[in-house]
């Protein structure tokens, strides 16, 4: 198959390959996008706006997570289209305890809250005809060249800047790059199908759920390092969280610790049954393996150590 890459800036991250072309272009319009899609059998939208914490107004999230949804689905329409691949995220679901498909998104962020707009635009949209459209859920993803929340505490360890708040018992719903891809494969390939016809379909994809303690420890491990850390109860670090983002709103910015917190706290663990049981998917990357990966990012290693799998 050959692939068309549109991108926003930084398409030098993509590399060269003979089944790759790239177009980069500041300001996508329908038009342009049309003559770039024309003959594709299906798009991949995976822009977006993410891991940005109290800096930017909620338009600019709707700029990159909703609009640009509307933008590429209206074209995917109108080229004929077979399958439509949106990627989102779990945290559409906010604090709703269920966190499956069919349950209740509740998002809390104006960055879960473009995500979940983006999706109900294709709720609205796939049942006047145009290409399937497929819904990808991810769970936390990691990787080398990942910039995200497990990047952050990787860096965290390997800088020995890394605090144990509480007892490390939450758990977290992992994914890792490689396997998203695959996800993403999938979904094209069988997503084409007619059952999934003249509807939004939603789908957890998350792999492994492992406590923060044991991903501490395997993170260290990937280091190449002694497990161990620093220990803090939760109520002095959300003391100290408090005070900091009071002090930051003094001064005109929200830096968003309390949030940052109560993330770091929370148990976030998705069912990822539906994917594996219409797709025949299964994460390939075990923990081990793609936290090396993720680590030989930081540590200037080669990225893509994994992927002739």
């Amino acid at each position: 198959f050959f692939v068309h890459a549109i991108c926003r800036g930084r398409s030098a991250k993509l590399g060269t390959h003979e089944q790759l072309r790239v177009y980069s272009h500041s300001k996508w319009t329908s038009k342009w996008l049309c003559e770039i899609i024309e003959g594709a059998d299906a798009v991949v939208n995976a822009t977006g706006l993410a891991h940005v914490h109290g800096r930017l107004p909620d338009h600019r999230f709707r700029e990159a997570n909703v609009e640009l949804v509307q933008v590429l689905f209206a074209a995917a329409q109108e080229k004929s289209v077979k399958v439509f691949v949106q990627l989102s995220s779990v945290s559409v679901y906010g604090a709703n305890a269920g966190r499956c498909e069919t349950g209740p998104c509740c998002p809390q962020t104006a960055y879960a809250r473009s995500k979940r707009e983006g999706e109900l635009i294709l709720v609205e949209r796939a049942t006047s005809g145009g290409p399937n459209a497929i819904v990808l859920r991810l769970g936390t993803v990691y990787g080398a060249g990942d910039r995200g929340n497990v990047w952050r505490l990787i860096d965290a360890i390997r800088k020995n800047r890394f605090v144990m708040i509480g007892g490390g018992k939450n758990r977290k719903s992992l994914v890792h790059k490689f396997d998203v891809g695959r996800a993403v494969r999938a979904a094209i390939e069988i997503g084409r199908e007619r059952r999934f016809a003249g509807r939004a379909n939603f789908y957890n994809v998350t792999a492994e759920t492992i406590g923060m303690r044991v991903l501490v420890r395997e993170i260290c491990r990937a280091l190449g390092r002694s497990a161990g850390w620093v220990k803090c109860p939760v109520w002095a670090a959300m003391a100290v969280a408090r005070v900091s983002d009071s002090i930051s709103r003094a001064v005109g910015v929200d830096a968003g610790r309390v949030a940052l917190l109560r993330k770091f706290l929370a148990d976030d663990i998705y069912p990822n049954r539906k994917f594996r049981q219409d797709f025949g998917w299964a994460p390939a990357v075990d923990l081990h393996t793609g936290l090396v990966d993720a680590a030989s990012g930081l540590q200037g290693g080669e990225d893509g150590q994994i992927y002739g799998r």
